[in-house]
């Protein structure tokens, strides 16, 4: 069944923010300046210091906002289960306080949301100053069905690009809030996935900024952390009944095992650095592939000339 745009399906848009009071105008500028216009928007602040709340505040003044305020969790996944609870509409789309929507992104996104379970699209890259970056994050993909397959070994799925059908979002669990800040919407996307159909638009409705305060900047040690949490979400599909699932699970661990490694070598955790190594050769068959061979050099070097 195609959905009508007539303004009869209310859009429930999420925003937890943290400390984004410099990018946080354009985020919600975006919002409602949207074409599709009946929407909700639920803000949930996870204890800022900066002027984020002097931000919305003065956005509530103009737009009908439903606002919490918590102190400090860190815990993305818990306050975004928590403004599900209040949303009153039957599509439920996410964005960060630092990204910023096309005006179009509900309008288009909502033609395909009826026919498949959750709806994502490509992106530009921004850096903090909103200079394009990236002009095709997912230059590798094309419109189409995103496959568990292809997500396993990738996390295709920016959060700030997605639209979602409220009834698989309870269905398929919600945000896992033992996760923290670390990896909780890739394990939801990839139990939709397996439950249900992804759709990946290529048109880049949505400007995904790297700054110094996310993700993108995180010091070594961070880094790795993040590193080894996705390898052990990836590990849980090693024996996946699917066998190109299991296999692309774990070529996306070997990759994940070969950056670990570069990081602790340039780090000078030699120990480390030969422990993912040796991970990335056991996992890995591309044998005759040059990143390989470079992987079976370092090996050596670290056994023999470092005694790592």
């Amino acid at each position: 069944m195609e959905l009508s745009l007539n303004n009869n399906h209310l859009v429930s848009v999420i925003l937890v923010t943290y400390n984004t009071a410099k990018f946080l105008n354009d985020a919600l500028n975006s919002v409602f300046a949207q074409t599709y216009s009946n929407i909700e928007v639920i803000i949930f602040d996870d204890g800022s210091t900066d002027e984020t709340i002097e931000i919305i505040q003065s956005y509530q003044s103009k737009f009908k906002l439903t606002t919490c305020y918590r102190e400090h969790t860190g815990n993305v996944g818990k306050l975004r289960n928590e403004a599900m609870k209040l949303a009153k509409g039957g599509f439920i789309a996410f964005i960060d306080g630092d990204d910023v929507w096309r005006e179009d992104k509900l309008e288009k996104q909502l033609k395909y949301v009826m026919k498949f379970d959750l709806v994502c699209s490509n992106a530009i890259e921004i850096d903090s100053s909103g200079n394009m970056t990236n002009e095709d994050m997912f230059n590798e993909l094309s419109n189409g069905k995103l496959e568990l397959s292809k997500l396993i070994f990738n996390n295709y799925v920016l959060t700030s690009s997605v639209i979602i059908n409220k009834n698989i979002l309870e269905y398929s669990g919600m945000f896992d809030e033992d996760v923290g800040i670390r990896g909780e919407d890739y394990i939801l996307w990839l139990h939709i996935a397996e439950c249900g159909i992804i759709y990946f638009d290529d048109d880049k409705l949505l400007s995904y900024r790297r700054h110094s305060q996310n993700l993108s900047f995180l010091n070594s040690k961070e880094r790795k952390q993040l590193l080894l949490r996705t390898i052990n979400i990836r590990k849980k599909y090693w024996n996946y009944k699917e066998e190109v699932v299991s296999q692309m699970a774990k070529f996306g661990c070997a990759d994940l095992f070969s950056e670990l490694s570069r990081i602790s070598f340039d780090s000078g955790e030699l120990k480390e650095a030969k422990h993912y190594c040796k991970e990335y050769l056991r996992i890995s068959k591309d044998f005759l592939k040059i990143r390989y061979m470079k992987f079976v050099f370092l090996y050596a070097y670290l056994t023999i000339i470092k005694g790592a």
